[in-house]
C-alpha cells in the first residue's frame, strides 16, 4: 500500500481528531464562573506594654572631676640640704597628721638659737640695770621739792628707753631664730596625700623650691555643670533642697568600677558667662577610705536626684507619635490619646495626665495609622532598668 495515501485515508483525520479533543478538554480547564475573591486586610504586629502609675524621681545627669577641697603647697622659709625624707615624701603616698616628712640640716639654726638666746640674756640683764638705775634715781630726785624739773638725763630716761629698745629686739630676733629652727622640719598639718614632688636626700632647697603639694583626702569635690532648663526640675529655691538632693558619682578606671555617694555642697550664685551653666558642688567624705590619687584629674559621670513625681507614668519616647500624644490599645484597636508630658528624658518621658492604670500602650512604629484600625499584640519581651522603667527589646 501506499504509504502517503494511507496516512492521508488514516492517519491525519485521527490526528486531527485527537488535537481538537486536547484543546477542547484545555477550554474546559480555564473556564470557569467568575467568582469573588475575599482578601483579607493587613493587620499589624505590635508590641506594647501595660500602663501602671508609679512615684518617679526626677534627676540631671551632668559630669565633671573630682578634685581635693583642700590642697596645701609645701614651702619651707629656709634654705638648706636636705637631711631626712620621709618615705611618705612620694607621690601618692599617704602620709597622717604630725607625720614628720623633710628635715633639712639645722645646725646653722641650731647655733643662730644659741646666740640669739645669749643676746637676749644679755639685753633682759641691760634692761634690768637700766630700769634698776632709773628707778633709784626717780625715788632721789623726789625727795627734793624743787620748783625746776629734773631733766631726762638725770632720770636715766634715754638709758632706759636704749635698753627697752635693745631688748626688744633680741627678743623679736631670738622668736625668729626659733621659727628658722622649726622650718627645718617639715610636719603634716592633716592626713592626705602628696603630689608633685621631686626631691632627694641632699638636696639644697630654699623658698623658691617646689617641694611639692598636699591635699587632704577626707573630703573631695566636684564641680557638675547644669543648664538653666536642667533646673526646672527643681524649685527656685534650691537651697531648701539641700536635705533632699542625692548625688550618685561613677566611673570606670581599668576593669574597676567606682561608684561614690556626694552630699549636695551648694549652687552657684550666678550663670558662667563662657559655658551659660551653673554649677552644683558635690562633697565626697571620707574619701580616704579610697584607694585613689585626685591628683589624676578622675572625670565622673554623674545623677544629681531631685523632688519625686507621684503617681505618673514612665513611658518610652518610642511609644510618642508627637510631642504629647500617644497611641492606646483598646480590644486590640488603635486609638490616639493626648497626654501631658511633665518632664522627658533622653529615652523616656514622664506623663502625668491622659493615661490610666492598665491601659496598653503601642511601642511599634507603624508606617500608617487610623483611628480604630485593628491590630494585633505579639509576645514581648522586659528589661528593667536602673530608673526603673521597663524597656521593650
Amino acid at each position: 500500500m501506499n504509504i502517503k495515501l494511507y496516512f492521508k485515508k488514516y492517519l491525519l483525520p485521527i490526528t486531527l481528531i485527537s488535537i481538537s479533543i486536547l484543546f477542547s478538554f484545555i477550554l474546559s480547564l480555564t473556564k470557569s464562573d467568575k467568582k469573588k475573591i475575599d482578601v483579607d486586610p493587613y493587620i499589624p504586629n505590635i508590641r506594647s506594654m501595660t500602663l501602671k502609675n508609679e512615684d518617679f524621681r526626677s534627676f540631671i545627669n551632668s559630669e565633671g572631676h573630682l578634685k581635693p577641697k583642700v590642697i596645701y603647697p609645701l614651702v619651707l622659709k629656709v634654705s638648706g640640704n636636705i637631711k631626712y625624707l620621709s618615705d611618705f615624701f612620694t607621690n601618692g603616698n599617704i602620709f597622717n597628721e604630725g607625720d614628720t616628712l623633710l628635715m633639712i640640716d639645722s645646725t646653722d639654726y641650731s647655733i643662730a638659737r644659741i646666740n640669739a638666746k645669749f643676746r637676749l640674756e644679755e639685753a633682759k640683764l641691760e634692761y634690768l640695770r637700766q630700769k634698776a638705775i632709773s628707778d633709784r634715781n626717780n625715788d632721789e630726785l623726789a625727795v627734793f621739792d624743787s620748783k625746776i624739773s629734773p631733766s631726762d638725763l638725770a632720770k636715766n630716761k634715754p638709758q632706759l628707753e636704749k635698753s627697752i629698745a635693745l631688748y626688744e629686739a633680741a627678743r623679736a630676733n631670738y622668736k625668729k631664730s626659733q621659727n628658722d629652727l622649726n622650718e627645718t622640719i617639715l610636719i603634716a598639718p592633716f592626713k592626705g596625700r602628696i603630689i608633685n614632688s621631686k626631691l632627694s636626700e641632699g638636696q639644697l632647697i630654699d623658698q623658691r623650691t617646689n617641694l611639692g603639694t598636699i591635699y587632704s583626702n577626707s573630703e573631695m569635690i566636684i564641680k557638675l555643670p547644669l543648664s538653666i532648663d536642667d533646673l526646672s526640675i527643681f524649685k527656685s529655691d534650691f537651697s531648701s533642697y539641700e536635705e533632699i538632693i542625692d548625688i550618685d558619682l561613677f566611673t570606670k578606671i581599668g576593669d574597676k568600677e567606682i561608684n561614690l555617694k556626694a552630699d549636695f555642697g551648694g549652687l552657684s550664685g550666678s550663670i558662667d558667662n563662657l559655658t551659660q551653666k551653673v554649677y552644683l558642688t558635690g562633697v565626697i567624705k571620707n574619701f580616704s577610705d579610697l584607694n585613689l590619687i585626685a591628683d589624676n584629674n578622675i572625670f565622673f559621670n554623674s545623677k544629681i536626684y531631685g523632688p519625686v513625681y507621684n503617681q505618673v507614668y514612665v513611658i518610652p519616647n518610642r511609644a510618642l507619635i508627637s510631642k504629647n500624644e500617644v497611641l492606646i490599645v483598646v480590644d486590640e484597636k488603635l486609638y490616639k490619646r493626648s497626654i501631658v508630658v511633665l518632664d522627658r528624658y533622653e529615652d523616656f518621658s514622664i506623663v502625668s495626665n491622659g493615661l490610666k492604670d492598665g491601659e496598653r500602650l503601642n511601642l511599634t512604629n507603624l508606617n500608617y495609622f487610623i483611628d480604630g484600625m485593628d491590630v494585633r499584640i505579639v509576645n514581648q519581651w522586659w528589661k528593667k532598668q536602673s530608673h526603673g522603667l521597663l524597656i521593650i527589646l
